[in-house]
């Protein structure tokens, strides 16, 4: 959570340091002139945008304002109280943030951030700005996201935003909007001829957006979006689909498409522009250009004209701002006419930021107490089974741990798709049906998955894939050719590795030949992964690696709490006291120094396979876990997967640790152990 100061930040200052990123191809001089001089006029918020035109003509260039949090409502309080031609024209916009700026009738509280945008802005602003807010967040679906629907009309109703006739309008709208959709944003165009409304709606699939347009009253032609929602879906984490009432549905159709990460950092925004520049959409100068735009810059570095402004700003705030300045390319829009006629824009977000590091979390409310421990805990499993299906991406898979080369989808995928086959969650069978079938295609030749679709296939990945499979009932070629990609990583010696010797492991740059031997070698926690798949072979090799604390050494994580859980229950049977005793003796020493939800709910996994004692204390981990449950079902991240060097033949203190960053490994694993510790009550 980043802190704000409430001091005037001009935007100007974005411009400053943003121009010497963005080509002139991009935006032409003349026009960066102009945007200067607007600029100034705006809020003094260090937060702005630009709207992108991608066809050959350089074009005009859209702005953007992003306004959130106390310390901008304070800004803008003092912006409004001015008396001069800069405010944004239009009494309705005005109104609007006057009532934001001061939570009327807890509108900020409710509408916890808001857009504005300026088509063509103009110096003297004699158009009012678009105003968007949000609506559903993604896990609001169903009941919930339908009180956010009308929450949001109430307020639009009480301040006559768009004329006194819109809050009965976005009724009718939201009429024909299935509970079951998600609502991201909703644009009031205040300053337009005839005032639009747009709804973006989040998370269709491909197969399902014609039926969704049809049940709206869509007067469009389907064939002119369906060579594009597809490919777009494939190559990014979300596609929101933005349609304009004016005061009807127009034919027009826009597919927002957005990638996590910075192109640096995701490989798939360059493949993403150079679609839309094979589409004919995107200039291949700009297509080229926007892959440049992203980078953070920080003022102690040398060489950096950071605004006097802005210093000026930083001298007067706490010791412990310390701030930065962040440019990246947010999204890109592809639109289509009326008549068929496709065209994309880009936005590039221009950003100032006072803290660095800040692990702080924001007040979350806490949930109503459930009557019993046994509801405590089915609630914390219903509410992250409805997080992690809300993170489902469009393309049926789930994203998580940013590395070079991407996030994971086949890995992540797999082991969400097995948190979420339980049998207490029918719910999600459908769901998990399709992410079956989108990983049954990502399969490789050689029978297995891997990281993501750019990684070379891997016995982990290919494990959690199998087990997904092996819950759904899912049998045939797939498992047998999997199963035997397994055995491929089986070593002579004994011992089983991540990666076999016949897979090819490229480090970019050309260094193929670089010493692998580390990542070849065997890993007890993919083996103990593995086994429940391979079990002759390697629960003699687990039993053989068990160390005389209990525990099993992992390669791959941060400690060993993970590594022996997965042992534990690869062991787990009539034979297992041996085996388990020491290990649970070990989870009991590990109690007091595990601190992440993720660690706890593995060591919760562990205790849950021994005796009484060691039950009640599983069972006391998960009703803790739940009790931490955040509003939105998920858990703070703390899955420390870690990037050994590829020579390196055990972890080191020096390893780069990767976090799942969207909470999804978390989440899925307290869900594991929150279920484990329901099923092994009601078998007791």
């Amino acid at each position: 959570m980043i802190r704000e100061t409430g001091r005037d930040i001009s935007s100007v200052g974005c411009l400053a340091l943003l121009w010497p990123g963005v080509d002139g191809c991009l935006v032409s001089p003349s026009v960066r002139a102009h945007l200067d001089q607007v600029t100034a006029g705006i809020a003094p918020l260090g937060r702005i945008a630009l709207e992108l035109r991608l066809g050959a003509d350089a074009g005009d260039v859209d702005l953007h304002q992003f306004i959130s949090g106390e310390a901008d409502a304070a800004i803008l309080k003092r912006y409004l109280s001015r008396d001069d031609h800069a405010l944004p024209q239009g009494g309705q916009t005005r109104a609007f943030l006057r009532a934001w700026a001061n939570d009327a009738e807890g509108l900020r509280a409710d509408l916890d951030h808001v857009f504005l945008e300026w088509d063509h802005p103009s110096l003297d602003h004699d158009r009012a700005p678009a105003i968007f807010v949000p609506v559903q967040r993604s896990h609001e679906r169903g009941a919930l996201g339908m009180r956010r629907r009308a929450l949001v009309v109430r307020h639009v109703d009480q301040l006559r935003l768009g004329g006194p006739r819109l809050a009965e309008q976005l009724l009718d709208i939201f009429a024909g909007a299935s509970p079951d959709l998600s609502i991201s944003y909703l644009g009031f165009m205040l300053g337009r001829s005839v005032q639009a409304v747009r709804i973006n709606l989040r998370g269709i699939r491909p197969a399902g957006l014609a039926d969704v347009l049809d049940r709206l009253g869509w007067p469009g032609d389907h064939s002119a979006w369906q060579p594009y929602f597809s490919a777009l879906v494939e190559r990014a984490d979300t596609v929101t689909v933005a349609l304009d009432f004016a005061p009807d549905l127009q034919p027009t159709i826009g597919f927002e498409a957005v990638l996590d990460g910075l192109p640096g950092l995701e490989p798939r925004w360059p493949q993403l522009l150079d679609h839309f520049v094979e589409r004919g959409v995107c200039a291949a100068a700009k297509g080229a250009a926007l892959k440049q735009v992203s980078h953070r810059l920080y003022p102690e570095r040398p060489g950096q004209l950071w605004p006097a402004s802005w210093l000026a700003a930083a001298a007067m705030a706490p010791a412990d701002c310390v701030p930065w300045f962040e440019s990246r390319l947010s999204h890109v829009k592809l639109s289509i006419a009326g008549d068929g006629s496709a065209s994309a824009k880009a936005y590039v977000s221009a950003q100032h930021f006072w803290l660095r590091d800040d692990k702080a979390e924001p007040a979350r409310p806490c949930p109503p107490k459930a009557a019993t421990d046994d509801e405590a805990l089915a609630r914390a499993a219903r509410r992250a089974a409805d997080f992690l299906l809300a993170a489902q991406s469009q393309d049926d898979l789930w994203r998580d741990f940013r590395l070079v080369n991407g996030m994971s989808d086949e890995w992540v995928s797999g082991f969400v798709g097995f948190a979420l086959a339980d049998a207490a969650m029918n719910a999600s069978k459908t769901r998990l049906e399709r992410t079956l079938s989108a990983l049954l295609g990502r399969q490789r030749s050689d029978g297995g998955w891997g990281y993501n679709a750019i990684s070379p296939s891997d016995a982990d990945s290919t494990a959690w894939v199998l087990k997904m499979l092996g819950r759904l009932k899912h049998d045939g070629d797939a498992v047998t050719r999997g199963r035997a990609f397994l055995r491929s990583h089986l070593l002579p010696g004994g011992g089983f590795a991540t990666y076999a010797p016949a897979t090819r492991i490229s480090f970019g740059d050309g260094r193929s030949q670089l010493d692998d031997s580390g990542w070849r070698a065997s890993h007890s926690c993919v083996a103990a992964n593995a086994a429940a798949l391979l079990p002759d072979p390697l629960r003699a090799l687990l039993r053989s690696q068990q160390r005389p604390e209990g525990n099993w050494t992992a390669y791959w994580w941060r400690n060993d709490i993970y590594a022996t859980a997965l042992a534990v229950q690869a062991l787990d049977g009539p034979d297992a006291a041996p085996i388990g005793r020491p290990a649970c003796d070990w989870a009991q020493k590990q109690r007091g120094h595990a601190r992440s939800a993720f660690d706890r709910a593995w060591l919760s996994l562990i205790l849950a396979s021994g005796e009484g004692p060691c039950r009640r204390q599983a069972r006391e981990i998960c009703l803790e876990l739940a009790s931490e449950q955040r509003d939105d079902g998920s858990w703070r991240s703390g899955a420390e997967m870690l990037l050994p060097r590829p020579d390196a033949r055990h972890r080191s203190d020096r390893d780069s640790v990767i976090l799942d960053h969207r909470c999804l490994y978390t989440t899925a694993s307290v869900l594991m152990a929150i279920q484990e510790s329901c099923a092994r009550e009601t078998r007791s």
